[in-house]
């Protein structure tokens, strides 16, 4: 499957299946790559994630998550 996301869009996905699956993620122009390094770090920390949001100027809703998780059947990882 193939998914593009145009910058300054509204996105969200996941994965529907109950086994993994594995995303190759292509940013372009590069940069915004670092982002995905950084927030791995932050152990899921609120503020620390509102804080490399706002670094990278990523617009992030998350109260969204739990309306999404409902709404879809869906489980947020641990």
């Amino acid at each position: 499957m193939l998914v593009i996301k145009p910058r300054g869009q509204w996105h969200t996905f996941w994965n529907p299946a109950d086994t993994p699956c594995r995303t190759i993620e292509i940013v372009s122009p590069a940069g915004f790559q670092r982002y995905f390094s950084e927030v791995a770090t932050l152990g899921g920390d609120p503020n620390q994630v509102a804080e490399l949001n706002a670094k990278y100027s990523l617009d992030m809703d998350v109260e969204s998550v739990a309306v999404l998780c409902k709404r879809f059947n869906l489980r947020f990882p641990a």
